[in-house]
């Protein structure tokens, strides 16, 4: 075409009407020629009978014509003597030759399907065929991908989804489940008359990827995989070189078509068929337009051959001044095509900046992944040390209880002294009582022979004038006054004894007295706590930030101010809580403790800037990261028919709730008020199932609360009251309704406490005034005896003055000094048993102070019990904050490598589009470089001044310079 061109280009501007329908005409001509070719070659197998291809092949038949005429022209042989029927038997006769040489059935070397893939293919979630280079057969069963393929070739090569009778759209062919499909196929590319190989290679990849929301497109890469285009008329332009006719029925004939064809076409659809199969019409077509085409040439030459030569030098002439005309535009021309080529790859160093800027943000991912990856190194040793300590404080407390148990054996053993001395007095009273009796008797024996004795000294006295006897009844007298003195002195002394045990006892630690001052002494706190917790209450009343350190409100504005975080921190927790039980309100405030003054951040980032913040207002609340990933906690709680801390509250923010979830598992904790009722429920049985531990209100202490733990290691332990001001949000009165009733209650147990006290104390000193007088007493009684002893001792040596020899009155003095005896020697009994009662009663002091020195190191090693186990459950709680710290640091490594595998993918994306835009960008020029300064959209503004110039330029030319015609 391009001498033909030139031809018409030297002409006159008359032969624009002449040629303009011819090229009209020549142009349809190109066009069926170029559709017929595909068909023929598709259609009629490269091995049959040159008949066969003479009727089907007429773009052969064309090319040798062409051959045969350009032949003819190079040996200068006129138009007139070519004949059309010559041209055609030497077209057949080539057309023959060339079949003889090819009669062996060997492969193509171009233009055949190599592989076929599907990729989430209707049932396929990946196939791969691989095709031989002749004729293929595929069997199987129903299902195992025969229409999958004969459908994936046909849609990959640029067929309708409708064509396929399979599905009205590509979204239909997608597998279920899935989001996006891919079909590739793998074509033949070698030899003489391959496509384009120095682009392509040897074998051509067409990929069409297609998804649920409707996208669909191409991509045609060579043997390498590098993309070479993504337009569909490159393919379509491909299958026409090959003559891949997809829409040609005796090329993909679906099950459906072949169904119907076979059982209920007629003869006129069958004829039709094999029309639009062989495509006789459009033969037909082109031998009309190739023959209008011949006539319309034999009509030029023959008609104006010489008076075009004159016109076509003429416009030679014109032609050439017009040229010298139009290099006035060169300079534009260049100018735009030196912008366009600049502009081409300034977009491209723009897509590679893009690209650097992944690539630094991918660095950066791989620095924080690095990073996370060693904090949570550190975290986990952490986390190990948390667990050894927390290990060995356990086993503290297990050897505090050991030593405790000793202690405990020691005071038992104390304890069975103490009772045996006990048993042990309790004989010596009965004994001691024995002996009194004894004393008694003696005593009246005494008593009985002195009275003998004295009658006797009065029979005597008689005789002797009296003054003996006399004598003789003074000093029984006195000796009665004696006796009598001393049995009130030992009856005084045992009282004194029993008074000044039981005033030790009273006073002793641990005893009703002292156990009552501690429980006025704790009451009188409790209101005194109570009434502070109702005047912060009413004071506060409206005051979100009164539970909250006084800054709180200050940093709250900072982080608002501060532009530096990824997300905003939430926090403090308690605000974003509402309670909707009051009654629960101190329970839950002492349970949930430090985590409603928390905050909660997504990234490590903001918890070191929000940690920053803190320090200046000197605020120390924790900090948790947390995530946005949803939490179902259906599967795990206990059964709806119970109060659990998570049904009671109520948040506004999902951060907040799963954190208290994840750290204070209040999904699993149940509120129940009585502590009978939440026992039965805890431990019998099997117990509840899906609770971790239950909250409940003390018994007897209105405001405190008790902790009943599930599982193997099931324990109780109390919980203090809070004495604080509220953190969560909630109804302020009902609380103070419940503070005010509960301050009733502890002044009429304060009141009762008193009474109690009081009585206790006024029995004391009952006791201590009775042995006080006792005392003196007891010193008058010592006092009198001496004297009364000294009396009778005086009247013994007036008697043994005086003393009458006589024989029945010696007896009489036997019998008497033998009943003196007898009532000694009972009398030391007696006084034996009151030693010997003293003894045990100082033996029992002893013991009472043993055992009180055994409570005390009792209470001792219980408090260092409770220290340990308050140390051991600290030591568990911050095991249990890095074990939260660990899965948190989890949580921040999985984010920061999806963020590296973003920044991958990114670059991945944005790799293929800078190697696109190349391919754009060389597919105009070499690779130039863009003037300093210059961006895509400065150049493009250039670009437009330039065209407008030459759209200007253009115009004025055509006002001076009318078109010329092209032949």
């Amino acid at each position: 075409m391009s001498s033909a061109k030139h031809s018409l280009d030297a002409s006159d501007d008359e032969g624009l009407e002449v040629f303009e329908p011819q090229s009209s005409i020549l142009a349809e001509r190109q066009e069926t020629h170029k559709r017929a070719r595909v068909s023929d070659t598709l259609t009629v197998p490269r091995h049959n009978s040159h008949v066969s291809q003479l009727e089907n092949g007429s773009p052969v038949i064309q090319a040798t014509l062409t051959q045969a005429r350009s032949f003819a022209e190079r040996l200068n042989i006129p138009d007139g003597d070519i004949n059309e029927d010559d041209d055609t038997e030497r077209a057949t006769q080539i057309i023959q030759r060339r079949n003889k040489k090819k009669m062996d059935n060997s492969p193509a070397d171009h233009g055949i399907i190599e592989t076929v893939t599907c990729i989430n293919f209707m049932c396929h979630t990946k196939l791969h065929v691989s095709f031989g280079p002749l004729i293929n057969f595929i069997i199987g069963h129903n299902g195992s991908g025969k229409s999958a393929v004969l459908t994936a070739i046909t849609l990959c090569l640029g067929g309708k989804a409708a064509s396929t009778n399979r599905g009205q759209s590509l979204k239909s062919f997608i597998k279920e489940g899935q989001e996006s499909g891919a079909l590739i196929v793998k074509l033949k590319n070698t030899g003489s008359g391959a496509y384009q190989n120095e682009t392509f290679g040897d074998s051509i990849i067409i990929e069409r990827h297609f998804s649920k929301s409707g996208a669909s497109g191409f991509k045609l890469k060579a043997i390498a995989g590098r993309l070479i285009s993504t337009k569909k008329g490159d393919l379509e332009e491909i299958c026409d070189y090959f003559a891949l006719q997809i829409d040609n029925p005796m090329n993909v004939l679906s099950q459906d078509n072949a169904r119907q064809f076979l059982n209920n076409s007629s003869p006129s659809e069958k004829y039709k068929f094999f029309v639009r199969g062989v495509q006789l019409e459009q033969l037909d077509h082109d031998y009309r337009l190739l023959e209008q085409f011949i006539d319309d040439i034999e009509v030029k030459l023959e008609g104006r051959a010489k008076e075009e030569l004159i016109e076509l030098t003429n416009r030679a002439q014109r032609a050439d001044a017009r040229l010298q005309f139009a290099k006035k535009g060169d300079q534009l021309r260049m100018k735009i095509m030196s912008y366009g080529r600049q502009m081409a790859w300034a977009q491209v160093e723009q897509q590679e900046e893009q690209l650097r800027t992944f690539e630094k943000e991918l660095q950066n991912s791989i620095q924080r992944v690095t990073e996370s990856e060693k904090r949570a190194e550190e975290i986990a040793a952490e986390y190990n040390k948390a667990c050894l300590t927390a290990e060995a404080a356990k086993e503290d407390t297990k050897a505090a209880n050991e030593l405790l148990e000793p202690i405990k054996e020691k005071k038992n053993e104390i304890k069975q002294k103490f009772e045996k001395n006990k048993s042990e007095l309790l004989n010596l009273h009965t004994e001691q009582r024995q002996i009194r009796e004894s004393v008694h008797n003696s005593k009246n024996a005494l008593k009985k022979c002195q009275e003998n004795v004295a009658a006797e000294l009065r029979r005597l006295e008689d005789v002797n004038g009296g003054s003996h006897g006399r004598r003789l009844g003074e000093i029984e007298a006195a000796k009665g006054r004696v006796s009598e003195i001393k049995n009130r002195h030992d009856d005084l002394r045992d009282e004194l004894v029993t008074i000044e045990e039981a005033v030790k006892a009273a006073k002793a630690h641990n005893s009703p007295i002292d156990r009552s001052q501690r429980r006025f002494e704790d009451k009188k706190r409790e209101i005194r706590e109570c009434e502070a917790t109702i005047q912060n209450l009413t004071r506060n009343r409206g005051d979100q930030w009164a539970g909250f350190d006084s800054n709180m409100s200050r940093l709250l504005q900072a982080i608002s101010e501060e532009r530096g975080f990824h997300e905003k921190p939430i926090g403090p927790a308690g605000l974003h809580i509402r309670l909707l039980k009051p009654a629960w309100a101190n329970i839950l405030e002492r349970s949930i403790g430090g985590m409603l003054s928390s905050f909660i951040v997504t990234s490590k980032q903001d918890q070191v800037l929000l940690t920053s913040i803190m320090r200046r207002f000197k605020i120390n609340s924790n900090i948790i990261i947390g995530n946005h990933h949803p939490i179902d906690t259906s599967r795990n709680e206990p059964d709806p028919h119970f109060i659990t801390v998570l049904r009671i509250l109520e948040f506004d923010n999902e951060l907040v709730k799963r954190q208290l979830i994840i750290n204070q598992a209040i999904e699993q904790t149940l509120l129940i008020q009585d502590v009978k009722e939440a026992r039965g429920v805890m431990y019998s049985g099997n117990g509840v199932q899906k609770v971790n531990q239950c909250l409940c209100f003390h018994p007897t202490k209105r405001g405190f609360g008790v902790r009943l733990k599930a599982g193997h290691n099931s324990s109780q332990s109390p919980i203090e009251p809070y004495s604080g001001k509220p953190r969560m949000k909630g109804d302020i009165e009902p609380q103070i309704n419940y503070h005010k009733e509960s301050l009733i209650s502890f002044r009429k147990d304060l009141h009762e406490l008193e009474q109690e006290h009081k009585r206790l104390i006024a029995e004391v000193r009952v006791e201590e005034q009775e042995f006080n007088r006792k005392t003196r007493e007891l010193s008058d009684l010592s006092l009198n005896l001496q004297r009364a002893e000294d009396h009778v001792d005086n009247l013994q040596d007036e008697i043994d003055r005086d003393n009458v020899q006589d024989g029945h009155l010696d007896a009489l003095k036997i019998l008497l000094s033998e009943a003196e005896v007898d009532q000694r020697i009972s009398s030391n009994s007696y006084e034996e048993s009151v030693l010997a009662k003293d003894r045990l009663n100082n033996a029992a002091s002893i013991l009472n102070k043993e055992l009180h020195d055994v409570d005390m190191e009792i209470s001792e090693a219980e408090a260092i019990v409770t220290k340990a186990e308050l140390k051991a459950k600290k030591l568990d709680e911050i095991r249990i904050l890095k074990l939260q710290e660990k899965n948190q640091s989890a949580e921040v490594i999985e984010d920061a490598n999806h963020l590296k595998q973003t920044a991958e993918e990114n670059i991945q994306e944005q790799t293929e589009i800078v190697q696109k835009f190349v391919n754009d960008a060389t597919s105009i020029s070499e690779r130039v470089t863009v003037a300093a300064g210059e961006t895509p959209a400065s150049l493009d503004a250039k670009l437009d001044k330039l065209s407008k110039d030459l759209k200007r330029f253009n115009e004025k030319y055509m006002l001076a310079h009318p078109p010329i015609s092209t032949e």
